[in-house]
Formats: C-alpha cells, sequence, structure tokens
C-alpha cells in the first residue's frame, strides 16, 4: 500500500514537472518572442523610445531587438521619430569633447558611445536630419579645415570634405540645402572678400569660395543668426569686439536663437553678462532682458554657457555651478517656457513689448565633474 502511494507520489511529481515545462514553452514561445524577427520589429518601430529603454529589460532577445541598427531604420523610415536634445560637452582636463543626449525622465545627461575625436574647440555646427555637422576649429592650438558628420541615429562619425580654408569660431548655417561657412580665419591667413566665406554643395560634396561684399570682415564672430526675412535672406551678427553688424547673403550660428512666434514674428534670443537671457526684435537689435519669475536659480555667479531652444519652443539653458563647494563641479539645465507681451503707454502714446518667461523646471544634468564642462553644442534632433 505504502508502495503504491509512493508510485502515485512520484507519478505526480512527474505530471506536474511535466505540466510546468509546457508551460515554461508555451510562455517563451508567446508574445513577441514567438514572432520572426521583421514582424517583431515592425511591431517595435511603433513604440516610443522610453517604452523600448524598458522593454530591453525584459529579455535577451527584447535587448537584443531594441539595440539593432535595423530597427532604428525602420524607425526612421516610417518617421516614428522624437525630438532628443544633444549636447556635444569639453569636460576639462579631457583634451576631446563628447557627445550626450538629455534623458527627460532620467533627467541627466547620457554619455553616447562615439569614439572620432573632435576638434577641442571653436567648433563650427551645423543640423540637418537626424545628424550634425561639426566644421573647422582648433586641433593642438592650430585652426583647422576638416569637417565630419555626426549622425545622432546610427551614434557614429564620418569625415566629409574638409574645407579651403582652416577656420575656427567661424559662422556656419544651412540655407535651401547648402551649408554657408563665414570668417574663422586667422591674422596671417590672407584674409580678404574672396576667401573670407565658402559654400558646401552637398550634392556635388565640393567646397566653393563665396566672394562676399560686406562693410566689415571681422575674422572671428561670436554669435550670428540667419533669418529670412521678406524672402530676402540677412545674416545679424556679433564680432569678436562686441560689434553688431548685418549683411547679405547667407550664414548664421547656434549661440544666438531665432523663434517665431507666428504673431510678433521673429524674435532673437541670447546670453548676456552675469546670466541674463536676452531677446529683441531682429529689425530693431535692441536688446531687453528676459523677465524671469522669483524661482530661478543662482546664474550671476556661473553665468550661461549655452543657450538653444526645444523642439517645445521653449529656451534651454545650461550653466556651471559649485553648490557643494569650490572643488564640486555640476552641470546645471533649466527649461524656460515664454510670451511676449505688447504694452500701451496711453501718457507717452507709445507701444512696447516685453518678454516673460517661467522655469518649467531646473536641475543638475551632469554631476560630479571634474572641472568646469564647456557645451559647444546643444540642439533638439528628431531621432
Amino acid at each position: 500500500m505504502e508502495s503504491m502511494k509512493g508510485r502515485c507520489a512520484i507519478r505526480g511529481c512527474s505530471q506536474l514537472e511535466s505540466e510546468n515545462k509546457r508551460r515554461k514553452v508555451s510562455s517563451s514561445s508567446s508574445g513577441l518572442c514567438s514572432l520572426p524577427d521583421a514582424v517583431a520589429l515592425s511591431c517595435l518601430a511603433q513604440v516610443s523610445r522610453l517604452d523600448l529603454a524598458a522593454l530591453a529589460m525584459a529579455s535577451k532577445r527584447y535587448r537584443s531587438l531594441v539595440a539593432s541598427r535595423e530597427l532604428r531604420r525602420l524607425r526612421y523610415t516610417i518617421g516614428c521619430v522624437e525630438a532628443w536634445l544633444y549636447v556635444c560637452l569639453r569636460i576639462s582636463p579631457e583634451r576631446n569633447p563628447r557627445w550626450f543626449v538629455f534623458h527627460p525622465l532620467q533627467g541627466r545627461l547620457i554619455a553616447l558611445p562615439v569614439h572620432q575625436a573632435l576638434p577641442e574647440s571653436s567648433s563650427s555646427f551645423v543640423t540637418l536630419g537626424s545628424g550634425v555637422y561639426v566644421i573647422g576649429g582648433l586641433v593642438n592650438g592650430e585652426p583647422t579645415s576638416d569637417v565630419s558628420f555626426f549622425d545622432c541615429y546610427e551614434r557614429t562619425m564620418c569625415s566629409r570634405p574638409s574645407m579651403k580654408m582652416a577656420r575656427a569660431s567661424a559662422s556656419a548655417h544651412l540655407i535651401d540645402g547648402k551649408i554657408y561657412v563665414f570668417g574663422g580665419l586667422r591674422d596671417d591667413s590672407g584674409s580678404d572678400s574672396s576667401n573670407w566665406a565658402e559654400i558646401y554643395d552637398r550634392k556635388t560634396k565640393t567646397w566653393d569660395l563665396l566672394s562676399v561684399s560686406t562693410p566689415k570682415m571681422p575674422l572671428n564672430i561670436q554669435h550670428s543668426v540667419v533669418i529670412d526675412e521678406d524672402e530676402e535672406l540677412k545674416v545679424y551678427a556679433v564680432d569678436k569686439d562686441g560689434q553688431d553688424l548685418s549683411f547679405s547673403p547667407r550664414g548664421g550660428r547656434d549661440e544666438w536663437c531665432v523663434f517665431d512666434d507666428g504673431v510678433f514674428g521673429f524674435v532673437l534670443f541670447r546670453p548676456g553678462p552675469g546670466g541674463r537671457i536676452l531677446w529683441a526684435f531682429p529689425h530693431e537689435l535692441y536688446w531687453s532682458e528676459v523677465k524671469l519669475q522669483k524661482l530661478r536659480p543662482n546664474l550671476v555667479s556661473s553665468g550661461i554657457t549655452k543657450l538653444c531652444l526645444n523642439s517645445a519652443g521653449n529656451i534651454v539653458i545650461f550653466w556651471n555651478a559649485q553648490p557643494q563647494g569650490p572643488e564640486s563641479f555640476e552641470l546645471w539645465s533649466a527649461e524656460i517656457s515664454f510670451d511676449i507681451r505688447k504694452i500701451y503707454l496711453a501718457a507717452q502714446d507709445f507701444t512696447t513689448y516685453e518678454l516673460c518667461g517661467e522655469f518649467v523646471w531646473f536641475a543638475p544634468v551632469l554631476k560630479p565633474a571634474p572641472h568646469r564642462v564647456q557645451v559647444l553644442f546643444a540642439d533638439s534632433l528628431c531621432t
């Protein structure tokens, strides 16, 4: 009798083990895991990048699918892309800058595995599609004519044809599918109206010098932006001596930001002294301070190192801070929404404008840092 009970118990255990094995096989062959790779990728291509990151933690196969180039290419082909803030930083004492992307949920910058060296500083950046052109700059303290392209989607860098002239701190912008570069020449490079500017044709992959007629041709352009006003392209710029200038035909750089609110037209933004944000209408270039709310971080001692606009049309700023003392550095960032108000002064019979900003958030995005961080580039790209 006892032996029969033993045999029944063993038989029951065997049946239970078989049932568990069937369940495991069934669960492993259900859902996306049961689909061919092509079908699974087609499903995953329509999922947000944040959800893909969570899904990648579920299994090795999910992680492999999410990390595959085939998925990134498929998402780009069907137009399932999202705006992400990409940043290029030079973190002392490191010599070469590095690429980062801002993670909205974690609220910090994530380093990207890009290994090709960039110029130490003074490069010009031009965004195009899901990538960024890095033009000129300083290599071992000397201007370079090198040009490279950072593909934000593939997370790779590749070389592009070099410019005819070595340039650093130049002004560059994309106009009608071509890249225009102004200035950035050294005093001893023989700069004149014939070589002060050049243009890159992406179709033929060639650079050509462009003759530009402007009252002054500064070697180094500190800030500039290009605006299409009444179907005429115009460059507004500030040289290294702080002198304003404007000229045609074409050009621009990312230290100034331009925003079209659809009501008041184009508005320019740029960092000001003492952590201030300045704005102006391009036809006046009368710079006024953005009036920020009382709840704000201390920007006076640090100063703004970079200003850009994100995909929501809000201002994004970066600055270095030392909240834990003089030996500790952190890179902080903030997003600021704004609106323009029209004010009529009846006593003077005069209409003026003010721009008010409100902090959406501000927080450290890179900490700790060994030294001050130089933000070379920041912009929203769809990837």
